[in-house]
């Protein structure tokens, strides 16, 4: 548990005074310029999400490819073929929305919902896949070194904004 690569702990900046030439930005408009931040930040956490997905399904196919059971390889057997099926129809779902999102992004019309949206299912996808991989590679998903043993899967699910914090945020932007 836990995203080793990074030093995440809670800092404090009590009685913390920051001289005028080191202030960033407007001073009392920092709060708008981390909500603006907030939206690219959420787009790459869809993306990287899409990003992961896609090596889980590749490192299960991979793995259903070369493993036999039963004479054959496990990818024969339908029940996993299905769950490879069904890994590809979510990845490509979430890939369209990341699309769009971001030509919505590009244009000039930050498409906040939307936005939001795809954070949330980019990470119900990841987990999805993540857990699918899992089944497929049994108990050799959990040996150390295996990519899918090494996925970070709740952190997409927390970061840039809760999961409920998303869908708070879209159904507002939606004006509900």
């Amino acid at each position: 548990m836990g995203w080793w690569c990074s030093n995440t702990a809670t800092l404090y900046f009590d009685n913390c005074r920051v001289p005028a030439e080191n202030l960033l930005g407007v001073e009392g408009k920092g709060f708008l310029s981390i909500m603006n931040n907030f939206n690219y930040e959420r787009i790459g956490m869809a993306s990287a999400a899409l990003g992961s997905s896609k090596l889980c399904l590749a490192e299960a196919t991979a793995y259903a490819l070369e493993r036999r059971t039963f004479g054959k390889p496990l990818v024969k057997h339908q029940v996993i073929a299905h769950k490879i099926a069904d890994m590809s129809i979510r990845i490509d779902a979430l890939e369209a929305l990341v699309n769009q999102v971001c030509w919505g992004a590009e244009s000039g019309t930050m498409p906040v919902a939307e936005i939001c949206k795809a954070k949330v299912f980019g990470s119900k996808v990841f987990e999805y896949c993540a857990s699918e991989a899992m089944q497929i590679f049994g108990g050799a998903g959990y040996l150390r070194g295996n990519l899918v043993e090494h996925v970070r899967v709740k952190v997409n699910a927390i970061g840039g904004g809760s999961e409920e914090k998303m869908k708070d945020l879209a159904v507002r932007q939606m004006g509900l």
